[in-house]
């Protein structure tokens, strides 16, 4: 059995133009001379991060639901991972979501939540999972 340990946050976007603003990547730094000490993204930034790898990073935008499980259901191993984050996020008063971010562990080092003009994102931990 072979499993994949990743952070996980749950949040709310005003926007999907904000939330895409925050998690892509900012090409603009690539037109620095010195970009190596300039955050890839809004996200990594937040997270204490200069770089992350997004190919171990997979988050969305979706509709609010009341069932988490089925709102990130698409997500990959979510059959893996969803009745834990159900579980996790039923502790949560912000029952309006429609964001979910999640990371190989390796990716960050020091994960925390964020408040933002607009959006907040609430960490919820690590969750290992079979993939």
């Amino acid at each position: 059995m072979r499993t994949e340990k990743s952070h996980f946050w749950i949040g709310k976007f005003d926007s999907e133009d904000l939330y895409f603003d925050f998690v892509g990547e900012d090409d603009s730094r690539y037109e620095l001379d010195d970009y190596d000490d300039v955050p890839v993204s809004k996200f990594a930034k937040s997270q204490g991060e200069i770089w992350i790898d997004h190919d171990f990073m997979e988050s969305g935008f979706e509709k609010p639901n009341k069932d988490i499980k089925i709102q990130f259901d698409k997500y990959s191993y979510a059959y893996n991972w969803g009745k834990e984050l159900e579980k996790r996020c039923s502790k949560l008063t912000q029952l309006e979501n429609n964001t979910l971010i999640f990371i190989n562990e390796n990716q960050i080092e020091k994960p925390n939540s964020v408040n933002g003009n607009g959006f907040t994102l609430e960490y919820l931990g690590t969750i290992e999972y079979e993939i």
